[in-house]
């Protein structure tokens, strides 16, 4: 009669590894409910589904006695070999990627705890996003030996085939940043404002660099589908799958997209893509870092067999196209208006306006929007207004997004009635059980969050960015030659940066004072790098100890000479 310790631990899984859509999303407004209902046995099922999945390692988890056994993982692959004859999964050897002969210790434990801790300890820091996985500690599995040994094939053999071509997009995306800036200051028509591009470009950047921390249960859920259903694998080499496949894909984006602004559950991750006040091509890398169950929608596609490894290229691709709609300099387009999602239908997608709330959910093709009753045109007399109709009021990426989870948490504490507990978090953002009214209305005619702050710190706190930003991407590259205890330590010091670069665009009067404790663990970390990190060069060092030096020089000239001589002309 009592919980399953698995089921206890599910909502902490932290996930989507596999999941390459969520590019937009919704506001603080109600929603039809009619419209909501008829749709609603499509994710109902999914969530059923997932459960379900769930109750048969249950049982495996409840015992209580271990078995270890070594397997030499890429030296014989006789262990992985027999779980791929009927699976889609080839092991390491077999798939053409380089074979590891480290050993790997396989154990049953009821322990879901030491479960989740160890499987973590092994795929995040060695999964999807590491160069060359090694296991060279004990992998514990959370759904037994068998699928254990699938998800770590999956995984090597998904790194060794699949191509995500965003990686390979973001220089680009710069570039067309910046271009579109230069255009839009040359025709005297500028929408960007520093403090809200960076905002939404460190929003970006802490949606990648967060991969350093993740567990994929989407990895594991589809990992153990496949192996329990034997679900044969399509040929990836199949043009017509390819095609099949990106539509579908679109389809089911929308259906997840929908419901990111339907459900507060996902509301509250997708809300942080929406919360910039202006529209242009930085809103497109503005990425949520909390999206843990949207990789329920793409279900259908691995039951149907279609490969992992087509499944991400799509979705990569899908995510690139709605890259460049995030602009306001690109008017109506014709007869694409009627078939794909162009800027003008995308613009009404993101505008707080009350007539366009809540619609043109299409990721490529906007025809899901016309079929469904959600499509919504532009109309010049109605300019769009962008944002949330509940201000977020603060470039903070960390508040960004948790803010909405924060929200709907303390509502569900306030009501009394159960029902209403568990109702706030899959009703429409604009939804209040009748004892926890909001003590002001939505209003979505609030002026822009802009504070006045020096052009100094502007400009300090853009350049800083760009810094933390080459450092992320630098970061795992050195996985090879440093601990995880490094890579651990730095991606904190990362986020600490991001956090106070936003004291700074938000003018917080203590925002030195946290420069200052910034840059102090960075002196700290370069005087104990050779004890504690014997494996980083000494040029990352110098290089280190440069940049702190010139920081700290920038801030202190800056406070003791000019921002002195203007407080004294001003007194004068």
């Amino acid at each position: 009669g009592r919980t399953p310790s698995c089921l206890k631990i599910l909502p902490r899984l932290a996930s989507a590894t596999l999941d390459a859509g969520g590019a937009i999303g919704s506001r603080s407004w109600p929603v039809a409910s009619h419209t909501a209902t008829k749709s609603a046995m499509i994710p109902a099922v999914m969530y059923v589904l997932l459960i379900a999945i769930a109750l048969n390692p249950c049982a495996w988890l409840r015992s209580t006695r271990e078995r270890k056994e070594k397997c030499s993982l890429g030296a014989h692959c006789s262990d992985i070999t027999e779980i791929s004859k009927h699976s889609p999964v080839h092991c390491w050897h077999h798939s053409g990627s380089p074979k590891y002969s480290r050993y790997c210790t396989i154990k049953t434990k009821s322990n879901a705890a030491a479960t989740l801790r160890a499987l973590w300890q092994e795929t995040v820091y060695s999964g999807i996003h590491a160069k060359k996985p090694h296991f060279n500690k004990s992998c514990v599995t959370l759904l037994g030996r068998r699928s254990a040994l699938l998800f770590l094939a999956l995984v090597a053999d998904t790194k060794a085939r699949v191509m995500n071509y965003i990686k390979i997009a973001i220089p680009f995306f710069i570039l067309l940043i910046a271009i579109e800036f230069i255009y839009g200051w040359l025709r005297k028509r500028n929408t960007y404002r520093i403090n809200d591009t960076v905002g939404s470009l460190q929003m970006g950047v802490l949606s990648q660099s967060k991969g350093l921390l993740r567990l994929g249960i989407s990895g594991l859920v589809f990992g153990y589908l496949v192996q329990a259903l034997g679900v044969k694998q399509l040929p990836a080499d199949s043009a017509l799958l390819w095609v099949v496949t990106f539509v579908v894909y679109d389809c089911l984006y929308y259906w997840k997209h929908r419901y990111g602004h339907q459900w507060r559950i996902m509301w509250a991750s997708h809300s942080a893509h929406h919360q910039s006040e202006e529209y242009n091509l930085s809103t497109a890398l503005r990425q949520t870092s909390t999206d843990y169950i949207g990789f329920i929608f793409y279900l259908p596609l691995y039951l149907a067999g279609v490969p992992t490894e087509v499944i991400i290229s799509v979705g990569s691709l899908n995510l690139i196209y709605q890259f460049w709609v995030h602009t306001e300099h690109v008017g109506r387009m014709g007869l694409l208006e009627w078939v794909l999602v162009t800027p003008s239908n995308h613009r009404v997608h993101h505008a707080r306006n009350p007539e366009y709330i809540d619609k043109n959910y299409g990721g490529f093709f906007i025809i899901w929007d016309r079929i469904f009753g959600t499509f919504k045109d532009e109309e010049t007399e109605r300019p769009c207004v962008y944002g949330v109709t509940k201000q977020l009021g603060s470039f903070n990426p960390l508040w960004a997004n948790l803010y909405v989870w924060y929200d709907t948490f303390l509502i569900s504490l306030k009501t009394k009635k159960w029902s209403d507990k568990i109702k706030v978090w899959f009703k429409g953002p604009a939804w209040y059980p009748e004892d926890a009214q909001p003590l002001q209305a939505a209003d979505w005619q609030y002026p822009s969050f802009d504070p006045n702050i020096s052009h100094f710190y502007k400009g300090y706190s853009f350049v800083q960015f760009w810094v933390i930003t080459l450092v992320t991407l630098w970061l795992p590259s050195t996985q090879d030659i440093v601990s995880r205890e490094f890579m651990l330590t730095v991606f904190f010091w990362c986020i600490f940066s991001l956090y106070v670069q936003s004291a700074f665009l938000e003018g917080r009067t203590y925002a030195k004072k946290l420069e200052g404790v910034r840059l102090g663990f960075l002196l700290l970390g370069v005087v104990l790098a050779s004890s504690v990190w014997p494996g980083l060069g000494p040029d990352m060092v110098s290089l280190a100890s440069i940049y702190g030096a010139i920081s700290f020089s920038l801030c202190f000239l800056y406070e003791i000479f000019v921002r002195e001589k203007s407080v004294a002309t001003a007194t004068e």
